[in-house]
């Protein structure tokens, strides 16, 4: 059987995310995503706040971490959703 796409946006951007992410996305996700040059340069825009996504670092890990879902929920925001 099929994976079915779910009908909104947000959650067809959650679905495709969390199937490639998982939960959370850690930092090499992050930059990868988010296009950074490198990890020190989402390290810095995370310490600064200037981040578009609320992140956070977990005990014991290294590197900063953000939900899956608040990324997906950025990112369907961008744009209005097509006809």
């Amino acid at each position: 059987m099929a994976d079915q796409m779910p009908a909104s946006p947000l959650l067809a951007a959650e679905h495709a995310l969390v199937q490639r992410y998982g939960e959370l996305m850690d930092s090499a996700a992050l930059t990868e995503f988010f296009k950074f040059p490198h990890e020190r340069a989402l390290g810095r825009a995370a310490s600064k706040d200037d981040f578009p996504v609320p992140v956070f670092r977990l005990a014991g890990r290294n590197g900063w971490f953000a939900r899956t879902r608040d990324v997906a929920a950025w990112l369907t925001q961008l744009a209005p959703p097509s006809p």
